[in-house]
């Protein structure tokens, strides 16, 4: 009998003893000391009683009579007892210890301390609380599910330290439980090589130490051995601790083993968020090593790259985007019949950019119900906002599980935000594999072993960002100023040319941001000038510039303004990739789209060039004694910084690396603490130095930013960027409103004003002197004729009329 039925029969035996002492008649006599005069209605009620003690077989009856102001016999038939139950009250056996399990597969959990019986499993995630007897192998959990095995400890199962385990139960985490934790430092001194954890060739090694790895990363750690053995996990640690390689570098050594390379050997889909990280991972995946280098072992499929079938067909490793990935891999008959027996794997790269998973609380038809709204929202909005489609990669996944009948499939998902309701999301996914491959398996979970460890696993989503990156910002209001920008970008543009709505149409989550539209025109150009005095003032290194949507900015209007006032050394990153100076029509990707041929190798080339550029600090290179080149050498001289500004849009600030960037610039507002913890992720990464982000944005963000950094990470605090103010005005901490009149006033007349230009008094002229006089002295004519109204359909009549007749 559940402890629920037990505590209901109780409520019910108190409620029957309450009414019969309320409703029987009772009279007393003289000197009976409360007893009841008429012993067949007391024997009555404790018979009632007595049944149903009988039916709770031995329980106990808890009123909120005291026993001891009764004076019952024993021909009553009924006592009470004050002795507890032993299963409600068990006796101490030991101290309490806090334990968690690092083990993926979970270990199990025993009903009795004799009969070693499998009750349940205790997966990673879950801390529990454990009476350890005095030299005993086993220890009795606190909410009674049953016992663990100690012979464990060390292995499969770790002890936690009281101090950490309160951890999950704080509204944040300070910066000493997290540097003491040893988690977000990423002490080098503490890291393992990566020969201890994956048998790695020695020319794969070669090539990752030229590149700055030689050593696994936590999260490297916990999930090296395990994907090399075939399972499918969902990854999340901080940004820049090699969650990419942690995926591919073990997938790519089984493939090395068991297959062969070429057109006859396994294949792994890559999916990533954008195609600038997808040509990344290409520059990084066919020079890692394992395969010879340009020859056709790795392609992609995104804009700009839509390569042949017989390229994919050959391709051991396929990249690219959702949406391209699906129109090439699913829509070939050669390539549908290749997936059935040679896909080996699906790496899905920032996977919570591209799907979305949001929380419903309420039955289980109400959830089914909104679920089909929210998928119908999806699709419908997803195209009138130029987001990215997040529908598709449902589809994607779906075909890709259908088409694939391996036994062996991988599926692996990471993110730095990725979250339990997003990893419930994959294994929502999965759950749509015809062949039952993830039935009651969900991935588990992955986070860093040193997480786990202090149980960490029961935060929802952990600190992404380490600890010594340096967040600041700059505020700006509108001024006066000759920085114009045009109504083009796609946020801008009205409806009826495919821009935003006049309303605001709320995102897919139903938060601020995805269907926000931009901030005013002024606001957006004082922050370009707000970024103009950063730039003047920043010191050496390599930056990277995030323009955020709610600007309503392009990058290549940003970069123009950025070459106008003198950033030659500013570039965007697509068109460093794409654009080829002796062919315009590439510029707009048309070249690489149609031409039928893969150029994946060149845009690999493009991008190693573009980091080397990032590493070493040089910009790109100018005609010697062009305007361009004078102006850069006369800011050499001046003692100004001229190292490359790469600029992109907000979907670079994810995954993308580029080797010696020491400053992040965010232009705008991002949507949501997640979003920004990516941008700043782009600094201080494993292996590079720590760095500083600078956000320029309207003065009321700066409240936005302050709210948000307990929510960003442990020790976040932002602080003013000191510039010195050329093109922007001043900005002044305390509000104008709350400032006395005459303090108001000074700050008024400090504030630049364009002078107004005075036009000189002209006359009218004589036609029209002519024209006034003879309406003043004629007769009014009455008031003017309101002209007919002319329907659309009309107008539409009439100008097809006037495009008819013959130009003269």
């Amino acid at each position: 009998m559940s402890l629920r039925e037990r505590r209901s029969r109780r409520r019910c035996a108190s409620l029957v003893l309450a009414l019969a002492a309320l409703c029987w008649p009772c009279t007393f006599t003289p000197g009976s000391a409360g007893r009841p005069s008429s012993r067949p209605v007391a024997r009555c009620a404790m018979q009632t009683v007595e049944a149903s003690q009988d039916d709770f077989e031995g329980e106990h009856i808890y009123t909120d009579v005291d026993p001891a102001s009764i004076d019952v016999g024993e021909e009553d038939g009924y006592t009470f007892d004050d002795v507890p139950l032993e299963d409600e009250k068990p006796e101490d056996i030991g101290p309490v210890h806090y334990y968690g399990v690092t083990q993926a597969d979970g270990i199990a959990i025993f009903q009795s301390s004799d009969l070693r019986e499998e009750a349940e499993k205790l997966f990673p995630g879950d801390v529990v609380a454990a009476q350890v007897p005095i030299n005993g192998s086993l220890a009795r959990l606190l909410d009674g599910r049953g016992w663990l095995d100690l012979t464990l400890l060390g292995t499969d199962l770790e002890e936690v330290q009281p101090w950490a385990a309160q951890i999950m139960k704080k509204p944040g985490i300070s910066k000493a439980d997290a540097a003491s934790l040893g988690y977000l430092s990423l002490d080098d001194s503490k890291l393992t090589p990566l020969a201890q954890h994956l048998p790695l060739p020695h020319r794969v090694v070669a090539q990752l130490e030229k590149r700055g790895v030689r050593k696994a990363s936590p999260i490297q750690e916990a999930v090296f051995a395990d994907i090399y053995k075939g399972k499918s996990f969902c990854l999340q640690s901080q940004t820049g601790t090699g969650k990419t390689l942690a995926m591919l570098l073990p997938l790519l050594t089984a493939m090395s083993e068991e297959s062969q390379w070429g057109p006859g050997g396994d294949k792994i889909v890559v999916v990533t968020s954008s195609r600038e990280l997808a040509v990344q991972l290409f520059s990084d995946i066919d020079s890692m090593g394992f395969y010879p280098k340009g020859k056709g072992f790795t392609t992609m499929v995104i804009v700009g790259n839509v390569a042949p079938s017989s390229a994919v067909m050959d391709a051991n490793v396929i990249i690219g985007t959702p949406n391209e990935l699906g129109g090439m891999l699913h829509k070939d008959n050669d390539i549908v019949t290749m997936l059935n027996t040679k896909l080996r794997g699906i790496v899905l790269d920032e996977v919570d950019e591209y799907t979305t998973a949001p929380r419903l609380f309420a039955s289980k038809w109400a959830i089914k119900k909104k679920r089909r709204i929210y998928n119908e929202k999806k699709q419908t909005l997803s195209g009138r906002l130029g987001d990215f489609n997040t529908g598709v990669i449902e589809w994607f996944l779906k075909r890709s599980l259908a088409y694939s009948r391996r036994r062996d499939l991988q599926v692996l998902a990471a993110s730095a935000t990725m979250n339990r309701n997003m990893a419930r999301k994959v294994y929502r996914l999965l759950r749509w594999d015809p062949l039952g491959r993830w039935y009651n398996k969900p991935p588990p979970f992955m986070r860093p072993i040193s997480m786990m460890k202090a149980e960490w696993q029961s935060v929802p989503m952990m600190p992404t960002l380490p600890l010594d990156i340096k967040h600041r910002y700059v505020p700006v209001i509108p001024s006066d100023t000759d920085t114009n920008i045009s109504n083009k970008h796609w946020t801008r543009k009205p409806y009826a040319y495919g821009g935003l709505p006049r309303l605001k149409v709320k995102s897919l989550n139903g938060q601020r941001g995805m269907g926000q539209r931009p901030v005013a025109k002024e606001k957006a150009i004082a922050m370009l000038d707000g970024l103009h005095d950063a730039l003047r003032n920043r010191k050496g290194g390599s930056s990277l510039l995030v323009i955020c949507r709610s600007v309503g900015v392009t990058v290549r209007e940003a970069v123009r303004m950025l070459h106008e006032w003198g950033f030659h050394e500013a570039e965007a990153v697509h068109e460093s990739l794409w654009t080829d100076p002796k062919d315009w029509p590439s510029r707009w990707a048309i070249k690489y789209n149609y031409d039928q041929q893969d150029k994946a190798v060149e845009l690999g080339r493009r991008h190693q060039e573009l980091n080397e550029r990032a590493r070493s600090g040089q910009n790109k290179e100018l005609p010697v004694g062009s305007y361009e080149w004078q102006e850069v050498q006369r800011r050499k001289e001046a003692g100004e910084a001229t190292a490359p500004v790469l600029v992109g849009f907000e979907g670079l600030g994810r995954g993308i690396h580029f080797d010696g960037v020491e400053t992040v610039y965010i232009l705008g507002l991002p949507q949501k603490p997640s979003a920004y913890m990516h941008y700043a992720g782009r600094v201080g990464r494993l292996g590079q130095k720590p760095g500083k982000v600078v956000s320029i944005l309207p003065k009321a963000g700066a409240k936005v930013l302050q709210a948000w950094a307990s929510k960003i990470g442990p020790g976040v605090h932002f602080k003013r960027e000191a510039i010195e103010r050329i093109r922007s005005a001043e900005v002044h901490d305390v509000e104008s409103y709350k400032l006395p009149l005459r303090s108001r006033r000074r700050l008024e007349r400090e504030r630049p004003r364009r002078k107004e230009e005075k036009k000189p008094l002209l006359l009218p002229e004589p036609e029209k002197v002519a024209a006034e006089l003879q309406r003043a002295t004629s007769r009014w004519p009455g008031p003017e004729r309101v002209p007919r109204y002319v329907t659309r359909g009309e107008r539409w009549k009439i100008e097809r009329a006037e495009r008819r007749k013959p130009k003269q």
